[in-house]
């Protein structure tokens, strides 16, 4: 079973977990981390798959480093051409020390919100226009 100070109590039947996003009601004591309310709707379709919310959510944390470097690398991939800059930034942000220290403690919000920082960022630039094309030539530019 994976635990955490961010996860609480993950053996529990995708019924469990349906119960309490609808309800609201919390077993956990007062102020005791768990997956519950709002928190737990998001969970409820990882509950449903295979293996239930134990499996969906260490395969969430293990993958996560992996993630968040390729979509660091889409990102960086606006602001430099070069690969090596490219695969530093990546490796950079996937490495980081507080998304590593919320990967071990088991906080999924951070974890989370750390891959889709890059993904906006990656979706900012794209929707500003900021990636031209490449300059080739007499100064043409090249669409990408």
């Amino acid at each position: 079973m994976i635990t955490g100070p961010g996860i609480g109590n993950t053996a529990l039947s995708s019924s469990a977990v349906w119960s309490r996003a609808w309800t609201g009601w919390s077993d956990a004591g007062f102020g005791s981390p768990g997956i519950d309310g709002a928190f737990a709707g998001l969970m409820a379709p990882l509950a449903a798959l295979p293996g239930g919310l134990r499996l969906s959510l260490g395969m969430f944390l293990i993958a996560a480093p992996l993630v968040a470097a390729l979509a660091a690398w889409r990102a960086a991939g606006h602001a430099t051409r070069g690969s090596w800059m490219r695969g530093s930034a990546a490796l950079v942000y996937a490495l980081w020390p507080p998304f590593l220290a919320a990967i071990f403690d088991g906080r999924v919000g951070p974890v989370a919100a750390h891959i889709a920082l890059a993904v906006a960022a990656d979706a900012f630039a794209r929707a500003t226009g900021w990636r031209r094309g490449e300059l080739v030539g007499a100064r043409e530019e090249l669409d990408a």
